[in-house]
């Protein structure tokens, strides 16, 4: 809502301007400042912080093995890269306890599963 309102002007009447973060570097960058061709990345950068895949993983219902020991798998889908977080194991044993059977969490980027997690009866007597 608010985003209507910045117009290029108001950018640069306020200065804003975008710093670009990259892990893989050890520096910041500011790649986008309020002018002509900056205004446009500098609104969607703002607008990003709206957005649900930037702030929540996508974990979706991957399968369920009906006729067997119907355990639930999970699928993370990364978004650019970010892996889930240090709360995954209690995740897990949330889901454990109203799933009932065992469940497994697969975090998925490029085509490929990057990492795994299990919660199961024998793990939780434990």
């Amino acid at each position: 809502f608010i985003l209507q309102f910045l117009s290029p002007k108001v950018m640069r009447d306020l200065r804003l301007f975008s710093i670009l973060d990259d892990e893989s570097r050890t520096y910041l960058e500011v790649d986008s400042i309020h002018d002509e061709t900056g205004y446009k990345a500098i609104r969607e950068s703002l607008a990003a912080q709206y957005n649900l895949g930037n702030r929540e993983p996508n974990i979706q219902v991957y399968n369920v093995n009906i006729r067997g020991d119907r355990m639930l798998t999970l699928r993370h889908y990364q978004h650019e890269g970010r892996p889930l977080g240090k709360e995954t194991d209690e995740l897990l044993k949330h889901i454990h306890r109203i799933w009932q059977f065992d469940v497994e969490i697969e975090s998925f980027e490029n085509g490929a599963v990057t990492q795994s997690w299990q919660c199961s009866e024998n793990k939780k007597r434990k």
